[in-house]
């Protein structure tokens, strides 16, 4: 929905609500929002607060665990691949200043959104570390593989250049996403 959204270019949407069995037919106007460059009709996708918390026995809350890991990761892979396809802006990552705010609203919500958002950057974490850059542990793999391929060691003179670059790389990656999150960041309701 926010895609249909953010496409509309303002047009009206015409959008049915099904609320308490009962369908509800809503016309509605997206504005542009100028902080995040996009049509937007101001409704914030959230936790329900009156949603049950369900316990399940402890072969159903793995699955169930596993699940949820699996959907999320997925999400987060093709994110990445919408990076390097460029369907995806680099605008669109966060780096501190939004894993802060994140924190911030989630500690406000209750703390099951906090644990969320924790195993959720847990995740991301560990997805963004098995990506083949020779930086992180993903290249270190890639490495291998090459080495059991070719039966010798990669050259360490190339190892050492391939790492500098994509230090280099990541370090610059890194300060832009920083500019961005501060660009985008609306430090007064920190405060609040």
């Amino acid at each position: 929905i926010q895609d249909l959204i953010a496409h509309s270019n303002g047009r009206e949407l015409q959008l049915t609500v099904v609320r308490d069995e009962e369908s509800l037919d809503i016309k509605l106007q997206p504005e542009f929002n100028e902080e995040y460059e996009r049509f937007m009709i101001g409704v914030i996708f959230g936790a329900d607060p009156e949603k049950e918390l369900r316990r399940y026995p402890l072969g159903e809350a793995i699955t169930k665990g596993v699940q949820l890991n699996v959907q999320m990761s997925t999400l987060m892979i093709s994110v990445f691949k919408g990076l390097i396809m460029g369907r995806v802006s680099l605008n669109n990552l966060g780096g501190p200043v939004m894993i802060a705010d994140m924190a911030r609203e989630s500690a406000k919500s209750g703390v099951r959104d906090l644990l969320m958002l924790t195993a959720l950057i847990s995740l991301n974490l560990a997805i963004l570390n098995l990506l083949p850059l020779p930086i992180l542990d993903g290249g270190m793999i890639v490495f291998l593989l090459i080495e059991a391929v070719i039966r010798r060691p990669v050259s360490e003179k190339i190892q050492i250049v391939l790492q500098n670059l994509f230090f280099i790389l990541f370090i610059l990656l890194a300060i832009y996403i920083f500019y961005v999150d501060i660009s985008r960041t609306n430090f007064t309701n920190w405060f609040n």
